[in-house]
């Protein structure tokens, strides 16, 4: 595996890695949404669509849904948005009181829902999605828009799919099953009886589609089976879908029609969790794989998520998620027909004697969430003076402003012009800067129960230090700013 030189984006790695003209015109549709009509996310996520102006290419055309007014002049100013890349963005259009999943939150689908078509100089730019499916290829080409032939996302993100191959790819998981009967997930639970495990649905996006058993019985598992499939029927009736819940997965079913879920132990009963970590890397057609970085996830004591940092895992265990990260690339071409962006979730576990193992949780075939920062760090170091540092570190921290960032708040009125623009020293080397990545949702429920558009107190930060003295003095410097963790 190779590290990679020079200014780099989402778009341009995902082109190269196909094999196709990178010197085409691409359009960037950052959208989290799951748009196919199989599943959809439950209520759209679709702050993650802004996360995608981090990630541009020079002379491309991003898609995002909406930003507050000077968001994306001041990501220009600051370099992460090249001046060139041109930037299309759609407001999230509710049509029904409480429909806020697909096409709600969709740039893509609402670009083609008013009839809008692209026509670059005569040029048709190829599509880079985060998600791949049918529907989403319909509509790209009914916009004016060529593809790269990528295969759906239900196959190449499909959970059970990985636990069925792990072996013959050397992929190390913690021991679990795919669930094809109730009698598997009862055979699961008579054998782990008492112990901690964890059921995912297989091509779910999200937090909801995964359940915590503290205690693994016939009565727990079907429990969280049945809380699965109450979020699925939830995701229905916020999005609209010409697919019925019922068609999708039965009452009374234990996991969607053709997509098992999977169960598995928790990280505990190997050994001490000694790191809850992700990696970055890109598969490309030749064979060849590059890496981008390897993070940690940041929680708070209870376990919330907060967001990521850059991690160093040192040698030894580098050794191992390397070894993975080229298995997992290997599963992923040869099997799904899969290049590009990817990520691993994994964790580092100390056995009883004192051994480090890494087992992999499992693989988002797209760019990870920590893929954003990384490129942002990537690029300042590559481009911009100041940024020059073997020590410099950085963190994705989803912070509360404590009051809406709406059209009326500028970044640098938010946070300083200090944290703004970056500190420097007398040599003129930033020490530390903090940088918007994304806006959160801004759909709500109102009182009464209906859905409503309002900015949000929301954001994700990326705060990039020197070293780990200076990031955790811009840490600091949010905090008395206000900008804190919120569940």
């Amino acid at each position: 595996m190779k590290r990679l030189e020079g200014r780099i984006s989402i778009p341009q790695l995902t082109v190269k890695a196909y094999g196709a003209d990178v010197s085409k015109s691409t359009l960037f549709d950052a959208a989290f949404t799951k748009r196919n009509e199989v599943y959809p996310t439950p209520d759209g996520d679709a702050y993650l669509s802004t996360a995608g102006l981090t990630a541009s290419a020079i002379d491309g055309i991003t898609l995002s849904v909406q930003t507050p007014d000077g968001f994306i002049d001041h990501q220009r100013e600051v370099g992460i948005l090249p001046d060139s890349t041109r930037v299309i963005q759609r407001p999230i259009t509710i049509t029904h009181p409480d429909k806020i999943g697909y096409p709600a939150s969709d740039p893509l689908a609402l670009l083609h829902r008013e009839g809008f078509r692209f026509d670059e100089n005569g040029q048709s730019p190829l599509l880079v999605s985060i998600f791949e499916s049918p529907e989403v290829r319909r509509e790209a080409q009914e916009v004016g828009l060529s593809l790269l032939g990528r295969p759906d996302s239900t196959l190449t993100n499909n959970k059970a799919r990985l636990r069925q191959f792990a072996e013959k790819y050397g992929i190390k998981m913690f021991p679990g099953i795919v669930v094809n009967t109730w009698d598997d997930l009862h055979g699961f639970a008579n054998q782990h009886a008492g112990e901690q495990s964890w059921m995912k649905v297989s091509i779910g996006s999200g937090g909801d589609l995964v359940k915590r058993v503290h205690s693994t019985s016939s009565e727990s598992v079907v429990e969280a089976t049945r809380q699965m499939r109450k979020t699925v029927v939830q995701a229905f009736e916020r999005g609209e879908f010409s697919q019925s819940v019922e068609e999708f997965w039965p009452e009374g079913d234990v996991s969607p029609v053709g997509f098992p879920n999977v169960i598995e132990e928790d990280a505990g009963v190997e050994g001490e969790i000694v790191v809850n970590g992700s990696n970055c890397f890109v598969t490309n057609i030749d064979g060849s794989v590059d890496y981008i970085g390897t993070f940690q996830q940041v929680t708070t004591e209870d376990g919330e998520y907060m967001g990521s940092r850059l991690y160093d895992p040192g040698d030894e265990v580098a050794a191992q998620i390397h070894e993975q990260t080229l298995n997992i690339a290997r599963f992923n071409s040869e099997e799904n027909g899969y290049y590009g962006m990817a990520g691993a979730d994994f964790m580092v576990i100390k056995d009883a004697d004192g051994k480090l193992h890494v087992r992999i949780i499992e693989v988002n075939s797209r760019p990870p969430i920590s893929a954003y920062p990384a490129i942002m760090a990537h690029n300042l170091g590559a481009e911009m003076d100041g940024y020059q540092s073997e020590q410099a570190t950085w963190e994705n921290i989803n912070l509360s402003s404590q009051r809406p960032i709406d059209n009326s708040i500028k970044i640098p009125d938010l946070i300083g012009q200090d944290l703004a623009f970056g500190v420097r020293d007398e040599e003129g080397n930033v020490l530390h800067q903090v940088i918007p990545i994304a806006v959160r949702s801004l759909v709500y429920q109102n009182g009464h129960g209906e859905s409503e558009l309002r900015a949000s107190e929301m954001a994700k930060w990326f705060i990039w230090g020197r070293n780990t003295y200076e990031r955790a003095i811009a840490r600091e410097k949010l905090t008395a700013k206000g900008l804190v963790y919120k569940a």
